[in-house]
């Protein structure tokens, strides 16, 4: 099942905007030449070797990477919050810890269901999938129209993702300790296959081609890519059309603690990066806490900023009627 194989099979019916890295140009016309994991087509830059390196194959290896998840637990900060509350007692989170209070998926997705326009949708760098989920039942319930694409650089995250997403379970499981999983509540409600199209793919070279995306998602990104914001959003950001939204969500999460005075202004860089992108600043909110559970040792709420920006319709300083 994890061996490599041709890609025809998993982007035949593929209505996104995906491109092969590798050889240019759209995915499907190139099909042929790509190459699966999984049912998941690697859209990175030499497929083959991101395979030996990175799941070991050709090696006669089996290697699985950890998944790049902030915490232990990267399920419960997007269960139900009936389900993820259960022994919690109150305190001065109280809201968040209760499930009052909007994480960020939910303010970015309230953002692009309102302000993006139809066409496709991308959870870049997706993790499990939180955005992707959310980008389906928006089309599903008919508020936006166009394909939903999701894509991040760990196979095994995709696979999760892809699993937690379309896979129907009675019950969720997440670790109480370093050995033991224990039920936890509902699970969401499974979409039907087709409802997201999941490939490997890694943020720095995105698999999309340039100019075809309506509304495009950076989850919890940015703080994990050694690059930087800059970085990431100067190689994303061609991907979006005229009049495209861009949403993020960063924790600027740092081992070290703050101090009065000390280090640059994190915010300020972000605003710096989305100008230099082309971006213009529709709106934001900060703080939003994110909340993640960390095996039976209790909780771990980071703040977040959320962020929605635009790619204007026409490049600054074109002339034109208003």
């Amino acid at each position: 099942m994890n061996n490599l194989t041709d890609a025809v099979s998993a982007l035949s019916t593929t209505q996104g905007p995906w491109m092969c890295v590798e050889r240019g140009g759209p995915a499907q016309a190139r099909a042929a030449a790509l190459l699966a994991w999984d049912g998941l087509p690697l859209l990175v830059p030499d497929p083959a070797l991101f395979a030996a390196r990175h799941l070991g194959v050709g090696l006669g290896l089996i290697r699985h990477e950890p998944l790049p998840v902030d915490a232990p637990d990267g399920l419960s900060p997007h269960l139900p919050p009936a389900a993820r509350v259960v022994g919690v007692p109150e305190g001065i989170f109280g809201p968040t810890l209760l499930g009052e209070a909007a994480d960020p998926a939910a303010v970015c997705a309230a953002w692009g269901v309102d302000l993006a326009p139809d066409g496709p949708a991308v959870d870049a760098g997706c993790g499990l999938g939180v955005m992707a989920r959310r980008m389906a039942l928006a089309v599903a319930a008919g508020e936006r129209e166009g394909p939903v694409l999701a894509f991040d650089r760990a196979p095994a995250m995709v696979r999760l993702a892809r699993s937690s997403v379309h896979d129907s379970a009675s019950v969720a499981f997440a670790p109480r300790s370093r050995r033991e999983l224990a039920p936890f509540g509902p699970a969401l409600p499974p979409l039907p296959a087709g409802a997201v199209e999941w490939a490997v793919g890694d943020a720095l070279r995105p698999p999309l081609l340039p100019g075809s995306v309506a509304w495009l998602h950076i989850g919890n990104l940015l703080d994990m890519v050694p690059e930087g914001p800059a970085a990431v959003l100067s190689a994303l950001t061609p991907a979006l059309m005229p009049g495209g939204l861009l949403t993020l969500s960063t924790p600027f999460d740092e081992e070290a603690a703050p101090l009065p005075g000390g280090g640059p202004d994190p915010v300020a860089e972000l605003s710096a990066a989305l100008r230099e992108a082309g971006l213009h600043e529709v709106t934001s909110q900060d703080p939003v806490p994110w909340l993640i559970r960390e095996y039976d040792r209790g909780w771990r709420i980071l703040l977040c900023r959320c962020v929605a920006a635009r790619l204007p319709l026409r490049p600054s300083g074109a002339r034109g009627r208003r």
